[in-house]
C-alpha cells in the first residue's frame, strides 16, 4: 500500500484497499500472536490531503473481524474490529532537533515522517489495527467464564463445586479477633 505525493490532487485522494489473509499474517501474525485468527477481509477506506508543505492528512476508518479467544471462557468468537484513522505524516527534513520541542505540544492527529516521494500505508494501517483489538475480550457481557476449582465452562452448564467448597480458612490474624489490650 504505497501513497505516492503527485498522485494526490488538490480536492483530495479517496483510497480504497481490500487486505486478505496474506497481509494480516505478514503484517499482525507476529506481533498479535496465535490468539488471534484472520475471519475477514481488511477494509482500508481512507481520504489523503496534501499541504503545500507536502504534508500529507489521512483520515478514515479501518475495519475487519478477528477471531479471538475470551478471556473468561476461553472459547473462540468473532470480534469486528474497526479503528478511525486520523493521522499526518511531514516530510523526514521537516523534523524538529530542538530540544526545547516537545511532540506532546501538538494537538490533532497522531503523526510520523516519511522520506521521499511516497509513503508506505502498511505500518500505519498494522498500528491502528492492533491498537483497536481488544485487550482482554469476552464473548459476551454475561459471560460466567470458568469454575476456579474443576474448569467447568459455566455458561454451558452449573458446577456444585461451589455448594461443596470448604469453609474458609481464617487468616493468621484470627487469633486476635478477642484479643482486649490491657489498661494502664
Amino acid at each position: 500500500m504505497i501513497l505516492r505525493l503527485e498522485n494526490i490532487p488538490e480536492q483530495g485522494l479517496d483510497l480504497r484497499y481490500e487486505e486478505g489473509k496474506e497481509w494480516f499474517d505478514e503484517h499482525l501474525k507476529e506481533v498479535a500472536g496465535s490468539d488471534y485468527v484472520y475471519r475477514a477481509a481488511i477494509l482500508i477506506h481512507l481520504l489523503a490531503h496534501r499541504s503545500v508543505e507536502k504534508e500529507i492528512f489521512l483520515t478514515g476508518s479501518i475495519t475487519t473481524e478477528i477471531e479471538m479467544l475470551c478471556s473468561r471462557c476461553l472459547e473462540r468468537f468473532c470480534v469486528p474490529v474497526v479503528s478511525e484513522v486520523h493521522y499526518a505524516y511531514l516530510p523526514e527534513s521537516e523534523k524538529k532537533l530542538d530540544a526545547e520541542w516537545d511532540p506532546k505540544d501538538l494537538e490533532g492527529p497522531d503523526m510520523g515522517y516519511y522520506n521521499g516521494e511516497s509513503v508506505e500505508l502498511s505500518p500505519l494501517v498494522a498500528e491502528q489495527l492492533l491498537l483497536d483489538i481488544p485487550r482482554f475480550p469476552i464473548c459476551r457481557e454475561d459471560c460466567r467464564g470458568l469454575c476456579p476449582q474443576c474448569g467447568t465452562n459455566l455458561n454451558e452448564k452449573a458446577c456444585h463445586c461451589a455448594l461443596s467448597a470448604p469453609t474458609p480458612v481464617e487468616g493468621p490474624f484470627s487469633t486476635l479477633k478477642g484479643f482486649k489490650p490491657k489498661k494502664g
